[in-house]
C-alpha cells in the first residue's frame, strides 16, 4: 500500500529519479568518506578525482597511493547505470552496477544485484577494501 496522496505527482517525481542525480550524490559522498578517512591514523595516502562536469563518461576515482603504487575504485556514468569496478585491490572487489527506479511508493531507489541498496551501502561494498585493505604505508 502506497504511502503517497492519491494526487501523488509521479511524472516529476520520476523525471527526477535518475542515474545521473544518483550518480552525482554518490560522487559527494565518497569525496567525504575520503576526507573522512584521510584524517584518521593510517590511513595513507587517499586521492579523490572526478572528471569535469559535463564529461562523457562522468565518472570519479578514489585512489590510494602506497609505496609509488597506486590502488583504485572507478566509478562511471553509462546508458543510465552506475558502473563500479576496481584496479589492483587487496582484496579484490568484484565489478558491480548500480540501476536507479522509482518503487511503488514513489520513491527512488538504487537497485544492486537485484536488492534495493541505500548509498551508504554502496559505498561501503565499493570502498571498504580500499579505505581499510592491508596495503603499505
Amino acid at each position: 500500500m502506497s504511502l503517497k496522496a492519491p494526487d501523488f505527482d509521479w511524472v516529476s517525481a520520476r523525471f527526477a529519479c535518475t542515474a545521473g542525480s544518483v550518480f552525482n550524490d554518490l560522487r559527494g559522498l565518497a569525496e567525504v568518506n575520503v576526507e573522512t578517512r584521510s584524517e584518521q591514523p593510517n590511513a595513507g595516502t587517499l586521492d579523490f578525482r572526478a572528471s569535469a562536469p559535463g564529461s562523457t563518461p562522468a565518472a570519479f576515482t578514489v585512489r590510494r597511493i602506497c609505496i609509488g603504487e597506486t590502488y583504485s575504485v572507478r566509478f562511471r556514468l553509462v546508458n543510465g547505470v552506475i558502473r563500479i569496478d576496481s584496479e589492483r585491490l587487496n582484496p579484490p572487489i568484484e565489478p558491480f552496477e548500480v540501476q536507479v527506479k522509482m518503487d511503488d511508493d514513489g520513491r527512488c531507489v538504487c537497485v544492486v544485484d537485484g536488492q534495493i541498496r541505500l548509498l551508504w551501502q554502496i559505498l561501503h561494498r565499493a570502498l571498504d577494501s580500499l579505505l581499510f585493505g592491508h596495503y603499505p604505508i
